[in-house]
């Protein structure tokens, strides 16, 4: 279901699966917190595999801070991404390839800003994901 810039499932009670972009031409796309869906505010807990691979308008994303769990190929190959903020501090799976050729481009670098208490970890689990070294996490 498309509820405002973003395409989405209901998982489970309470809680949606953020599916990819409603505008394939956006150039900055926020992943928000939680959505309303019948009147009931349900968060997103997940991102969808593949939900931006091969998407080469997207320069900065926004993940919100209830995301626990990133499908795999969900950023592959998104090589103009420039920015991505990180606001979650619970992310446990990240699926294979999920970080593959992010952010890559000639002379362009992918900045990941994230919560200063994930620094360590999630430069691990992201890099285990195929995410370049020479990312800058901060």
């Amino acid at each position: 279901m498309n509820i405002g810039a973003g395409r989405y499932t209901v998982c489970k009670s309470n809680t949606v699966r953020y599916d990819g972009p409603t505008n394939p031409n956006a150039t900055t796309v926020t992943i928000p917190n939680t959505v309303t869906v019948n009147g009931k505010a349900h968060k997103v807990t997940s991102i969808k595999e593949k939900a931006f691979s091969k998407n080469k308008k997207v320069k900065k994303i926004t993940i919100g801070k209830y995301v626990k769990g990133i499908g795999k190929y969900a950023f592959y190959r998104t090589t103009n991404l420039r920015k991505l903020v990180i606001k979650s501090k619970s992310i446990k799976s990240v699926g294979k390839n999920a970080f593959k050729k992010a952010g890559y481009k000639k002379g362009k670098k992918l900045v990941v800003d994230v919560p200063n208490s994930k620094i360590g970890a999630y430069r691990s689990l992201f890099q285990k994901r195929k995410l370049y070294a020479s990312v800058k996490i901060k």
